[in-house]
């Protein structure tokens, strides 16, 4: 399982998680009131697959829900953070 290298303990690091979703998991339709669960792709035979397991999900949804916490004490708005990605 492919885990968040960084801390999170800011704004500066809610901006670099948001920018890791998309950019190195590849979640290039990222949505913050999607879970994670429910992000698919195409395999090499264009047969949808899921993109996270459950525990991938339940992983990246406790960050994020983390991140939402930091956005929530800094009065910032974490969907605009993720439409400037």
């Amino acid at each position: 399982m492919k885990t968040y290298p960084y801390s999170l303990q800011n704004l500066s690091d809610v901006e670099q998680l948001l920018t890791y979703i998309i950019k190195e998991l590849g979640v290039k339709a990222f949505h913050p009131d999607t879970a994670f669960t429910d992000y698919v792709h195409r395999d090499e035979n264009g047969t949808e697959i899921y993109t996270f397991s459950a525990q991938e999900a339940e992983y990246w949804e406790g960050l994020l829900g983390a991140a939402f916490g930091i956005c929530h004490a800094e009065k910032a708005n974490l969907y605009e953070l993720a439409m400037d990605v």
